[in-house]
């Protein structure tokens, strides 16, 4: 495939004359562009603007497993100073199972990011990356006892159940939202809870 393609469709995603009725379509080109794509991603979130690293950061996050080429560019960008990226970049690499225990830090740092939906995308794809957060018990009950949106605690609530016995150390703050809540958060706490006793 040819990069210099790639590079032409993704810089017309960036140009103030592109239509928003055109946006998707165009971006749809991008991805059909298949490792031209990847090539030019990297690139653009290596030595980009910050725009240009936010729209290859959340390109990358669409194109999935196919990302796997880019895997440690898309490592290093963990350390990128823009949170957007950070989110996109770890919401990549939970796609990628060799690379999602080295999104779990920076996730679960977005957990206390200002931005409402950075933290609810921290949760979601935290919760995607399953049995890769084992190690990170504690942590994740220190993001329960804060007062987090329902948006960010059920996915949380949902992955602590599922790591079961290991996450038994978070049974006080599950039962507190089980006891307070009602509706789908306080059956994920009670949930959770079973998940944990269970023998």
């Amino acid at each position: 495939m040819d990069d210099i393609q790639a590079r032409e469709i993704f810089d017309s995603l960036l140009s103030p004359s592109t239509a928003n009725d055109d946006w998707d379509r165009i971006l749809e080109q991008l991805l059909a562009e298949g490792d031209a794509a990847v090539r030019v991603l990297a690139d653009r979130l290596q030595t980009g603007t910050d725009a240009e690293r936010e729209l290859a950061a959340t390109t990358f996050a669409l194109l999935g497993p196919q990302a796997a080429p880019a895997s440690q560019t898309l490592i290093a960008a963990l350390a990128d100073p823009l949170p957007f990226v950070r989110a996109n970049v770890a919401a990549t690499l939970v796609q990628l199972p060799d690379c999602t225990a080295d999104a779990v830090p920076a996730l679960i740092q977005l957990l206390h990011a200002d931005d409402p939906q950075l933290r609810q995308m921290a949760a979601v794809n935290l919760n995607a990356a399953g049995m890769a957060t084992v190690s990170h018990v504690e942590s994740l009950k220190q993001a329960l006892s804060q007062n987090q949106s329902e948006e960010v605690l059920t996915p949380m609530v949902e992955l602590l159940g599922r790591l079961g016995k290991p996450a038994e150390s978070a049974l006080p703050e599950l039962q507190k939202i089980a006891f307070e809540q009602s509706g789908e958060l306080g059956a994920a706490a009670t949930s959770a809870i079973q998940q944990i006793n269970a023998k």
